[in-house]
C-alpha cells in the first residue's frame, strides 16, 4: 500500500467515526495518531452530528487539514465567548454577567497557554459563577459556559456539550421569538400537550373482553369529556417553530463548523 493510499484509508475511517458517534475510543485512537487532541476531536464529531446539512463538507474540510493547531478546541471555545457571528457575550445584556463569564474565560485563556486548574479550582470557579450570574441572564449562555468549566485534558467531550448546548438551546430560543411565541407560550404548549400525551395513554389500553365498537366508543368519549387545552392557532404556531427551529439549528451549525475549520488551520 503506497502513503497515498494509506492516508486516504485512514481519511476515510476518520470521517465515519466522526460522523458515527458511538465509538468514542476508536475515535480518539484516531486522532491520537494524527497529533489531534482529544477535545478537538469529540468537538469536531459532535459538530459533525448536530445536523445532517452541510456534514460531509464540514468533515472534508476537517479531514483536509495535514495538522490540526494545536489547542484549536480552547481556541474555538475563546472564539464562541467573543468573536463569532453570534457570540455568547453578545446575548449578555449586564456588566456584572459579562464579568462572570470573563473570570471563567481568563481560566480557559490560562489552559490554552500552557496552564493548569486542578479539579478543585474547577469546582470552585463552578461555583462562583453560579453565585455571580444574574437570574435573568441569558439560559443559553449560561448552560453552555458551565459546559465548558472542565479540565479538557480529563474531560474532553465536555467541549462538545458546549457546541450541542449552543446549537439546541439558541436554536430554541430564537425559533420561539421568530415565531411570535413568548417562552411561556411555549412551556405552556409543551407542559399540556406532554400531560395530554401521558393521560391519554392510560386511557389508550384495551380493557378485559373490551371489543373494537366499544373500545372506540370509550376513545370518543374519553376525547368529549378531556378536551386537550390547545387551539388550532397554538397547533400551527408549534409547527411553524419547528420548522423554524430546525431551520436555525441548520445556520448555528454551520456558523460552528466555519469557525473550527478556520482555527484549526493556524
Amino acid at each position: 500500500m503506497t502513503m497515498t493510499e494509506a492516508a486516504h484509508r485512514t481519511d476515510a475511517a476518520g470521517a465515519h467515526l466522526l460522523v458515527d458517534g458511538s465509538r468514542s475510543a476508536a475515535l480518539l485512537d484516531w486522532a491520537d495518531g494524527r497529533g489531534m487532541s482529544a477535545a478537538t476531536a469529540l468537538l469536531a464529531g459532535g459538530l459533525a452530528r448536530a445536523v445532517e446539512e452541510g456534514r460531509d463538507e464540514f468533515v472534508t474540510g476537517f479531514l483536509a487539514v495535514p495538522q490540526v493547531a494545536t489547542g484549536a478546541a480552547l481556541d474555538w471555545l475563546l472564539w464562541l465567548w467573543a468573536d463569532a457571528p453570534s457570540s455568547m457575550r453578545a446575548r449578555l445584556t449586564r456588566e456584572e454577567d459579562v464579568l462572570a463569564a470573563e473570570e471563567v474565560m481568563a481560566m480557559h485563556r490560562h489552559v490554552r497557554d500552557g496552564g493548569r486548574f486542578a479539579a478543585a479550582e474547577w469546582r470552585a470557579a463552578r461555583r462562583r459563577f453560579a453565585s455571580a450570574i444574574s437570574s435573568d441572564a441569558s439560559t443559553q449562555v449560561v448552560e453552555a459556559i458551565a459546559a465548558s468549566m472542565w479540565d479538557l485534558s480529563e474531560t474532553p467531550g465536555a467541549i462538545a456539550d458546549v457546541a450541542q448546548s449552543w446549537i439546541n438551546g439558541m436554536a430554541m430560543i430564537d425559533a420561539i421569538v421568530a415565531s411570535g411565541w413568548t417562552v411561556d407560550d411555549h412551556q405552556r404548549f409543551e407542559e399540556t400537550w406532554a400531560a395530554f400525551g401521558i393521560a391519554h395513554a392510560r386511557q389508550n389500553r384495551r380493557e378485559p373482553d373490551e371489543d373494537d365498537a366499544a373500545f372506540a366508543a370509550r376513545q370518543q368519549r374519553y376525547m368529549s369529556e378531556n378536551p386537550i387545552g390547545l387551539s388550532e392557532s397554538d397547533f400551527a404556531r408549534n409547527s411553524a417553530w419547528s420548522d423554524e427551529r430546525q431551520r436555525r439549528m441548520q445556520h448555528r451549525a454551520a456558523e460552528l463548523r466555519a469557525g473550527l475549520l478556520t482555527l484549526v488551520e493556524r
